[in-house]
C-alpha cells in the first residue's frame, strides 16, 4: 500500500545502522492505522503545502487543492497588470492559504480575510502568525448582505467558495465527504450559483476601479457562473486547470 510506503519512509533512520526507537514504532503504527482508515494523510500529518511552503491544516479547514494554487499563480503571474493594489479581500479564508501567500506577494497591500467558521479562523490565525504575515482575520457570514459595510473597498477579492449541491454529497469519496468541513465544501442545492451571485453583488459596489476578482468554480457550473458575471455586467476570462478542465474565472466590471 501507498501508506505503508509512505511510513516507511518517513520513519526510515537517517543511518541504515540505527534501529527504530520504540516511540517512532509506535507513531509510525498510529499514522499508518488512520491513514488505512481513510483519513486523508494533510489531517493526520497536520501540514499541507501551497506555495512550496508547509500549512497547518486540520478538519476545521479544507485541504488545499492544486487547483487553488492554480489560480493564486494566475493572480501572481498578472501582479505587474494591477496599477494600484492596496486592498486584498479572501472570502471563504478556511486555512488562510490564499491571503497569507497574498501578503507575500503583495506585502503593500491591506488583506482582509473573512470566514464564517471560527474554528478556521484559529487555524488561519496560526498560520499567519508561523509566517509572520500581517492579515486581518474577521469572522463574518458573507450570506448576509447587511454585514458587507464592515468590509473595505477592494482592489483584488479572491475565493474558492462553497460550490458542491448538498444533493451531490453521496457522490463524494470518503475522505472528502467524512472528514473535510461541510460548510467550506457544500451550498444549498436549490442555490448552487449562491455564493458567486453574492460576491458578484459585492463587487458591483465595493470593487474599486480597474480592480479584479478571481475565483474557483465546479467544472460543471463553469458556463453558468460566466453567464451569472457576465450578465451582472463583469467581463470574464475563464482559465482551464492542469486537467483540461473549467475551474478559474476572472472577472472585471465594464467600463
Amino acid at each position: 500500500m501507498v501508506a505503508d510506503f509512505l511510513i516507511r519512509k518517513a520513519f526510515a533512520p537517517a543511518n541504515p545502522d540505527e534501529e527504530r526507537t520504540p516511540n517512532t514504532q509506535t507513531t509510525a503504527q498510529q499514522i499508518l492505522a488512520q491513514l488505512r482508515s481513510g483519513r486523508p494523510i494533510q489531517y493526520v500529518l497536520e501540514e499541507a503545502w501551497f506555495d512550496e511552503r508547509a500549512f497547518y491544516v486540520n478538519e476545521s479547514v479544507l485541504i488545499p487543492r492544486p487547483e487553488t494554487e492554480e489560480l493564486f499563480h494566475w493572480i501572481k503571474t498578472e501582479q505587474d497588470e494591477f496599477p494600484i493594489l492596496n486592498q486584498i479581500l479572501e472570502i471563504g479564508t478556511g486555512s488562510g492559504i490564499l491571503a497569507i501567500s497574498l501578503k507575500r506577494v503583495f506585502p503593500q497591500a491591506v488583506v482582509t480575510a473573512i470566514d464564517v467558521d471560527e474554528k478556521a479562523l484559529i487555524v488561519a490565525k496560526r498560520n499567519a502568525e508561523h509566517f509572520g504575515e500581517s492579515v486581518h482575520f474577521q469572522k463574518m457570514n458573507f450570506t448576509d448582505p447587511q454585514a458587507w459595510n464592515q468590509l473595505p473597498k477592494v482592489d483584488l477579492l479572491v475565493s474558492n467558495p462553497p460550490y458542491i449541491p448538498l444533493s451531490e454529497k453521496d457522490s463524494l469519496s470518503d475522505h472528502v465527504r467524512l472528514y473535510e468541513p461541510p460548510l467550506a465544501l457544500f451550498t444549498p442545492a436549490e442555490d448552487p450559483l449562491l455564493f458567486y451571485r453574492l460576491i458578484a453583488t459585492f463587487g458591483r459596489e465595493n470593487l474599486l476601479a480597474k480592480g479584479r476578482i478571481y475565483v474557483e468554480m465546479h467544472e460543471d457550473r463553469s458556463q453558468q457562473t460566466q453567464i451569472l458575471f457576465e450578465e451582472m455586467g463583469y467581463q470574464t476570462i475563464v482559465r482551464l486547470d492542469m486537467q483540461g478542465k473549467k475551474r478559474m474565472l476572472r472577472a472585471t466590471i465594464l467600463s
